[in-house]
């Protein structure tokens, strides 16, 4: 007799996926138990004939024993992975005995990635992250996953190599399946620590995170570290082809379910529902207390026990909802302060025992070079055998190629326009000349520069060189002295063939010298270090002993002349005619040039497209006619142009050699919102969504994906529907979820929100502005409806935030919210303006299209902008984290391209009088001085605004500077009447007569008593020039001083009739009378000539005032 544990009354043969079929029968337990008190009962199996239940057959079992036998378990991952890191000189480490939100906070990652200290290490990692609790409901979710870590420190050179072999030892065909290194920059603000690198994708199904570590602890880290983080679960349900985490077979006895599930429902329900939020920020505090002592004791280790802790509550604070913008970042403060000092105190103590595994691991660590580094190595040593050292021609082909491991798209662009910028200056300054046009081509894993005609040796130049004053240069006797002899040798030239010429106001010696230029190859292998040093990117990062800058890693350079290699060393690399063709897939097929102008022939024998226009335009066409043939069309937004943020530029910088196909999904899915599709779609996977030529607002049940692999696209497309497939069932699992709540649990939640500490949670804000709509109900010129529908989507525009559809994707704040009130029955007007208060989002997007969404855009905007300030988050130069200059943006954005004269200085104090802590007048206006210079750099810099004052700086700052009540609209529609009026024969007449009285004001104001009165006092003129322009200025004073601001051209004509007047006063009259009370009237009489342009303009701003 055997024994084996099987559920309460279940046979695994019937009812679960892997059955336990290796005894000869099974006798089970029938016994029906409650379902929450599920215990193993032993179970004999004996000898006897095996029954098969009603709805299965001897066959069926036998069938599901070889798909038992043929499956890879989960813990045999671990085991093998473990297996193939041990044997590349990594200790097999334990995970940690206290919760960690990633493998990265384990101390042999976190403490040992510092310092000197070679370390190689791989473990599996239980990672709790709260904020992914979803009670075990959630298909592809969970609270405690499963990592590997591995730390390869210093980092390999063949390090994807490594990492792809690794995903063979896991049973995955890396030549059949779609493996992307797709760009992602981690970055973990309460480790002080950040790396480069990718997600690395198998068939659209992320699967493991790929990172040079450039910091840890606020650190600068030398050497590199690699960390390969390997997402277990998500591998597992992709091998075993399981829709279910719970479904994943551990081994041959138990599903993931089995062991785990439980769990997951139990954590779940603590980390949502059950933790004490006020114990929590207790604990917190505590284990920072702890954590202080612990540091001062000088014992790091155990102070990082407690930085793990705070982190974890500061988890559980987040997934309690507990956590406002303004705490998180105070939080991750706190925190990121405990562990760089636990990273300090950690290096003093290594410093302390001299780095004990530096020099013990000198011998052992990387001593085992990899097959693929030996073989380029040899690749490039007989490259240098068939290369030809000298050429004949007077102009040769010329290529230069760097090999990078896989570039993020931002770089690809700059990269492009770097070497069309600069390269043609590095050849004019070194005299070498040629024809033709360059040819520059990025993709993301090389960048070429090729010159179909390059002159192969420098042009000849006769230098004339500047030598000593000649004063100095002869004797008395008219022989040369020291100085001349001494420029004579230095230069190589006689003292015979100097002359003295006239320089300025003294006499100079000079000779002429004939260089003959030297050969390209010769100069190239100078200059070309010099060139790549030049590159210029958004984001570098290092990975080696030299410490070179680049977006990623430098793993080959290619530099030849006709037949001749140009050698030189950079990044750790020596240049060779040696290049690499397609990552197909664990490592790139390597071909030697003879000849550079064989470059790109060779290169279209690989598939590769060399150029980015190239790879963009084959990709549209293809999915332009996928989708035509599917009868639909692709999204036009997803195009754009080249160098653009769209989804086309993005896909055509992830390939080389792109090969374009479609998969489908299952149509229930379009019930869910259009924006959620396609979010999904272009953000999360990089697909095209498909439209319907029949309806564009209908989307169809297919989507265009882009891959490099050629060998088996079924297998691809198959991989790719189910990851859409899992993506949607999340989605859709969200969606579900929220439309069973109300409004009102929605808002509840918002209390929880934290907005900022000192204003109060998303509730409080959302009150706030619902108090705010009523108090600019008189400013807003809306109907009664119109009225009404904004004070009930004030109350609503936030609730979406506390949504598990917005949790997950963020972006869709207001669009979920929209389509939550059309469920829930609220007229369309307020939906709509749900959605659209957040418009625009970024510079260059769509504005709302209705009254009530823009205004209640500006409230939002209104309120946020003056608490904020009130509170002390003012943007500083390298820090905006409320994103206040883009809310600043697009306030005058919705007030101008919607015609709203809105006074913003007015919104700005009601606003003010609504905050729950006291904002001074001074906030106000500086606030509102916050906004209108937000409004001056987006006229001055923005290409959409050049009509508006053709970007003139004197024209936009005399409006802004005279119209100080903030009103964008208004000042728009003034800079648009100036630029009008400026073409107008009165326009310098009027500048004239405004000139002479505002220049005398300027300069005796800054020096005379401020005792000038408001107006003058006629009794005390003295002259009739004096009498005739104030008559002149009375006459129209009072009608001008009525004059609304659109009247800008009245004031500019009104200008030019009291020109005349205005002479005849300055030419006649002495203003500066040496009796006083005479001269501060002839001055009020000046400073009312001024006052007509008050609050219009400021003339004595323009350039030609």
């Amino acid at each position: 007799m055997q024994s084996c544990f099987v559920d309460c009354g279940i046979c695994r043969r019937c009812s679960r996926r892997v059955p336990l079929k290796k005894h000869v029968g099974i006798l089970i337990d029938s016994r029906r138990r409650n379902r929450q008190f599920v215990v193993p009962i032993l179970v004999k199996a004996c000898r006897e004939a095996f029954v098969a239940s009603q709805d299965s057959s001897v066959q069926d079992a036998r069938k599901d024993l070889q798909n038992h036998a043929n499956l890879f378990y989960f813990q045999l991952a671990i085991l093998k992975l473990k297996e193939y890191w041990a044997t590349r000189g990594c200790l097999i480490w334990s995970p940690h005995n206290s919760e960690v939100g990633a493998g990265t906070m384990n101390p042999a990652t976190f403490l040992r990635v510092l310092g000197p200290e070679p370390w190689r290490v791989a473990y599996e990692e239980p990672s709790i992250r709260p904020d992914d609790s979803r009670y075990g409901d959630n298909p592809n979710r969970v609270q405690r996953h499963t990592q590997f870590q591995v730390i390869l420190k210093p980092a390999p050179e063949d390090s994807q190599e490594l990492f792809l072999n690794s995903l063979r030892a896991l049973g995955v065909d890396v030549e059949a399946h779609d493996i992307r290194f797709v760009e992602d920059n981690w970055e973990s603000p309460a480790l002080g620590a950040w790396g480069l690198g990718w997600e690395v994708w198998l068939d659209g199904l992320e699967i493991t995170q790929f990172t040079y570590f450039q910091q840890a602890g606020g650190f600068s880290l030398d050497p590199i570290s690699l960390e390969i983080t390997y997402g277990l679960e998500r591998i597992m349900m992709s091998l075993q082809n399981v829709s279910h985490f719970k479904e994943i077979q551990y081994n041959d006895l138990f599903s993931y379910g089995d062991l785990l599930l439980q769990n997951e429902y139990e954590m779940s329900r603590f980390y949502l529902d059950e933790a004490d939020i006020s114990r929590h920020k207790t604990l917190l505090q505590l284990y920072e207390e702890e954590c202080r002592h612990l540091l001062k004791k000088q014992l790091p280790i155990a102070a990082y026990e407690f930085v793990l802790k705070a982190s974890h509550t500061f988890n559980i604070l987040d997934a309690r909802g507990a956590v406002g913008v303004t705490e998180r970042a105070k939080m991750f403060q706190r925190i990121r302060s405990m562990a760089c000092d636990v990273a300090s105190a950690w290096l003093e103590t290594r410093k302390s025992r001299h780095f004990p595994l530096l020099q013990r691991a000198k011998n052992n660590v990387g001593s085992k070079e990899s097959s693929h580094l030996e073989h380029l190595e040899n690749s490039i040593l007989d490259s240098y055998t068939t290369a030809v050292n000298s050429t004949n021609k007077d102009y040769d082909y010329f290529v230069l190629e760097i090999g990078t491991e896989e570039l993020p798209k931002d770089a690809i662009h700059l990269a492009q326009l770097h070497c069309k910028e600069e390269f043609a200056k590095l050849l004019v300054s070194n005299r070498i000349s040629w024809r033709g046009n360059m040819v520059i081509g990025v993709t993301p894993r090389r960048i070429v520069l090729m010159i179909p005609e390059l002159a192969t040796s420098q042009s000849p130049e006769n230098r004339k060189l500047k030598g000593p004053p000649a004063k100095i240069a002869y004797k008395e006797s008219g022989e040369p002295t020291e100085a001349l002899l001494g420029f004579c040798r230095t230069q190589g030239i006689s003292v015979s063939s100097v002359t003295v010429e006239h320089d300025g106001k003294s006499e100079y010696i000079f000779g002429r010298k004939y260089e003959k230029g030297v050969s390209t190859v010769e100069i190239m292998t100078q200059v070309l270090p010099q060139f790549l040093e030049s590159f210029t990117f958004a984001r570098t990062m290092k990975w080696n002993e030299t410490l070179v800058s680049f977006p990623r890693p430098i793993r080959w350079l290619l530099a030849m002349l006709g037949q001749e290699t140009i050698r030189f060393r950079y990044a750790g690399l020596e240049a060779s005619n040696c290049s690499f063709g397609l990552r197909a897939p664990i490592k790139s097929t390597p071909f030697v040039l003879k000849n550079a102008k064989n470059y790109l022939s060779t290169l279209d024998k690989e598939g590769i497209m060399l150029e980015t226009s190239q790879r963009r335009k084959f990709i549209w066409e293809q999915a332009s006619a996928i989708a035509l043939g599917l009868n639909g069309s692709l999204l036009s937004s997803d195009k754009g142009q080249e160098g653009d943020e769209c989804l086309l530029q993005e896909v055509s910088c992830l390939v080389e050699s792109p090969v374009v196909s479609f998969g489908r999904f299952d149509e229930s899915f379009l019930s869910l919102p259009r924006e959620v599709l396609t979010t999904v779609m272009r953000k999360h996977q990089r697909y095209f969504p498909v439209q319907s030529t029949s309806n564009s607002e209908e989307l169809l049940p297919v989507f265009i994906f882009v891959t490099q692999t050629r060998k088996n696209v079924e297998l691809v497309r198959k991989g790719n529907e189910s990851v859409l497939k899992a993506r949607y069932t999340d989605a859709e699992f969200f969606y579900e979820h929220d439309l069973k709540q109300s409004f009102d649990t929605f808002r509840q939640k918002l209390g929880g929100l934290t907005f900022q500490e000192r204003l109060g949670s998303m509730l409080d804000k959302t009150l706030r502005l619902e108090r705010l709509v009523s108090a600019l109900e008189d400013q807003m010129q809306l109907t009664t409806e119109e009225t009404r529908n904004l004070q009930v989507a004030a109350g609503l525009c936030k609730a979406d935030l506390a949504s598990s559809m917005v949790i997950e994707f963020t972006s869709l704040a207001g669009v979920m919210g929209k389509y939550y009130a059309l469920e829930k029955d609220y007229p369309p007007a307020v939906a709509l303006a749900i959605e659209e208060h957040y418009l625009p989002r970024y510079s260059g997007d769509k504005l709302p299209s209705s009254k009530v969404g823009a205004q209640l855009g500006i409230i939002d905007r209104v309120d946020s902008l003056v608490g904020l300030f009130a509170a002390g988050c003012t943007p500083r130069a390298n820090a905006d984290p409320f994103g206040l200059r883009r809310i600043a943006l697009g306030l005058v954005q919705i007030c101008i391209l919607h015609e709203m004269n809105v006074n913003l200085r007015y919104y700005f104090q009601a606003a003010a009088r609504l905050q729950p802590i006291d904002v001074p007048n001074e906030v106000v206006d500086q606030a509102l001085g916050f906004v209108m210079k937000r409004l001056e750099t987006w006229l001055i810099e923005d290409e959409s605004t050049l009509a508006i004052a053709n970007h003139e700086t004197d024209v936009i700052q005399a409006v802004l500077s005279a119209q100080t009540d903030g009103k964008p609209f208004q000042v728009v529609n003034t800079l648009k009447m100036l630029m009008k009026e400026r073409e107008k024969d009165h326009f310098e007449v009027a500048l004239q007569a405004y000139a002479r009285p505002a220049k005398l004001l300027l300069s005796a104001v800054s020096r005379d008593s401020s005792d000038i009165p408001e107006i003058p006092d006629p009794t005390l003129f003295e002259t009739e020039e004096e009498k005739r322009l104030y008559y002149a200025i009375s006459k129209y004073y009072e009608a001008t001083r009525q004059c609304s601001n659109d009247n800008l051209s009245d004031i500019l004509e009104t200008l030019a009739q009291w020109k005349p007047f205005i002479d005849a006063f300055f030419d006649n009259v002495f203003v500066m009378s040496p009796e006083k009370h005479i001269r501060y009237n002839r001055l009020a009489l000046c400073r009312m000539i001024t006052k007509i342009t008050t609050g219009v303009i400021d003339l004595a701003k323009l350039r030609a005032f």
